[in-house]
């Protein structure tokens, strides 16, 4: 019997080995690696209104980010209201270390909280 589609596999094998072949990275991570190559997962959870998510995921490293809204934050000592959003990263502890995992972090915040600096030569 021919297959066209992997979702069409699913009927044809049981419930509980579909899913156990679906969280395969999961539970195999250096497979994962080894055939499907070092990835990243970027996520937005807000175009759903949901403003965090954090899960486990099949990648070594994923980054959500949520929906842009007012809140209050200190500039200058002085509370004002500025658009944010939260950005949340799980990483894989058995792929990367927490100190690791923490400087990559920071480096992303730091581009994102400096982009109109870093950026200008590029812009016209």
């Amino acid at each position: 019997m021919k297959i066209g589609k992997l979702s069409e596999a699913s009927f044809f094998f049981p419930h509980f080995l579909t899913k156990h072949f679906i969280r395969s990275p999961v539970f195999l991570p250096s497979r994962w690696e080894k055939y499907r190559g070092r990835s990243l997962l970027i996520s937005s959870p807000s175009k759903y209104g949901i403003d965090t998510v954090t899960g486990t995921w099949a990648f070594p490293l994923a980054i959500s980010f949520g929906f842009i809204k007012d809140r209050p934050v200190v500039r200058n000592n002085q509370i004002v209201i500025r658009n944010t959003y939260n950005l949340t990263l799980n990483f894989d502890r058995r792929v990367l270390a927490g100190a690791q995992a923490g400087r990559f972090f920071k480096s992303i915040i730091d581009n994102l909280e400096n982009a109109e600096t870093i950026m200008k030569p590029y812009l016209l």
